[in-house]
């Protein structure tokens, strides 16, 4: 995309698929809650959420092309990772290669970054190591807590004290000889067979590891295999801070055109215990707010027929300077907003989101002073 034009055409289409995707998430973040007891069901909801994650993340990818190719860091659930790579690989070479995954890897081990960029990572370390296998073999994935006390050197980084999440990927092939060992991260440094479909070289992946602030050490004997390990920065104390926003019985009014993600989003609140009430446009919500009625917090789409969402708060902002308001949108609106638009604005919130993440934003905004 290098015209102005260009960029005007994949606006609309950046915005109408984000809206899609986050009523897709939304509604099996909601089937989860309401299936917790039904494993059968809930396998297949979560196959479900893995292939629209991946829709999110290649949407992601479209709305990257307005940011300047600035790349968005989220929080990632190690299992549901896991969960798309496996797959993935279980699917190259299905009656030769089997891929085994550990019931170490559990769902508290989250991590923030790039997921089709660590996945593409990943999946291009399992790939090489698939091609390592003559005839039949395995890969293992496994994962545990380590805590590290000291200073420790990797190919990718120094790993600082702190807690990290040990990831370990390792095949059955035919091994690294040490002559070589030290040379697999260097650009264009390959062994790969030409003729076969696989990777794109280590040095990708020792560079994509580093943009996570991530550690990367590889272990290998000829003839007996080949480990590689990712040391992962927890996000624990985070996670363990993000799964339970709920609410108290506060009044969120939500102005939202696309029918669909407003049922589902009213749903998802009144679920963890909000009061909602729902507005089609900025027009019947002025009129509320005029009539004397005001919500404890304020969720408004960037783009809305009629009056827009920005339009909206520049209006009730002359008469009401407190009231939480986050802007949502499927494009990056922010980047349009003035200075003093910005700072009518408590949080602004990008589609396509996951539902905790609005929790956690809705949550903060009711708390700011």
């Amino acid at each position: 995309m290098n015209s102005e034009k260009e960029l005007e055409k994949i606006n609309p289409l950046a915005h109408d698929l984000h809206n899609i995707v986050t009523v897709l998430k939304s509604t099996t973040h909601l089937l989860k809650r309401k299936l917790q007891e039904d494993t059968e069901i809930l396998e297949l909801i979560h196959t479900l959420d893995s292939n629209i994650n991946k829709a999110f993340y290649l949407s992601e990818s479209i709305l990257n092309i307005n940011r300047e190719n600035k790349r968005k860091k989220i929080r990632i659930t190690l299992k549901d990772l896991i969960r798309d790579l496996s797959g993935s690989l279980a699917n190259l070479r299905p009656g030769e290669v089997s891929v085994h995954v550990t019931d170490t890897i559990t769902p508290d081990m989250v991590f923030e970054g790039v997921y089709d960029d660590i996945f593409r990572a990943l999946m291009n370390i399992g790939i090489n190591g698939i091609e390592a296998i003559e005839g039949n073999g395995s890969v293992l994935i496994s994962a545990e807590f380590v805590q590290i006390t000291g200073h420790i050197k990797t190919v990718t980084a120094s790993i600082t004290p702190g807690r990290y999440i040990s990831l370990k990927i390792s095949d059955s092939g035919k091994g690294i000889s040490p002559e070589i060992i030290d040379k697999i991260f260097q650009p264009n440094f390959t062994t790969k067979v030409r003729s076969r479909k696989g990777g794109f070289g280590l040095a990708s992946v020792a560079e994509c590891i580093t943009d996570h602030s991530a550690g990367l050490r590889v272990t290998s004997k000829p003839g007996d295999g080949t480990t590689f390990e990712i040391l992962l920065p927890y996000g624990g104390s985070e996670y363990q801070e993000r799964t339970s926003p709920d609410g108290n019985g506060e009044l969120i009014f939500l102005a939202e055109d696309e029918k669909d993600l407003r049922n589902i989003l009213a749903e998802l609140l009144q679920s963890v215990g909000y009061e909602v009430k729902s507005f089609v446009n900025g027009t019947s919500l002025l009129d509320e707010i005029n009539g004397g009625k005001l919500p404890d917090l304020l969720i408004i789409d960037y783009k809305m027929p009629g009056i827009d969402g920005i339009n909206c708060i520049k209006i009730i902002r002359e008469t009401n300077q407190t009231l939480p308001i986050i802007l949502t949108s499927g494009t990056f609106a922010q980047a349009t907003l003035t200075e003093e638009e910005k700072k009518m604005v408590t949080k602004m919130l990008l589609k396509p989101y996951e539902f905790d993440n609005l929790l956690e934003v809705l949550a903060d905004s009711l708390t700011r002073p």
